[in-house]
């Protein structure tokens, strides 16, 4: 995770991109767990990015969805 802030983050993919996250994306059983910036996750994309956009938007960084924690 490149950084989270109270109720959402990003996430960076393998392919180098940012993944706008919040706590609802994350699966249910792990949403309350503490969460660590150098912490590493598995999620799908649900929408692409769109490097056209507006910086710091959904739509530039794309958005991650079935987000579980891996430790």
């Amino acid at each position: 995770m490149r950084r989270w802030i109270g109720s959402y983050g990003f996430i960076t993919g393998d392919d180098g991109q940012d993944y706008f996250f919040c706590k609802s994306n994350i699966v249910p059983e792990q949403r309350e767990m503490r969460l660590r910036n150098d912490q590493p996750f598995r999620f799908t994309v649900s929408k692409e990015p769109d490097p056209d956009a507006e910086e710091g938007t959904t739509e530039r960084n794309g958005r991650a969805a079935k987000v579980i924690a891996l430790e």
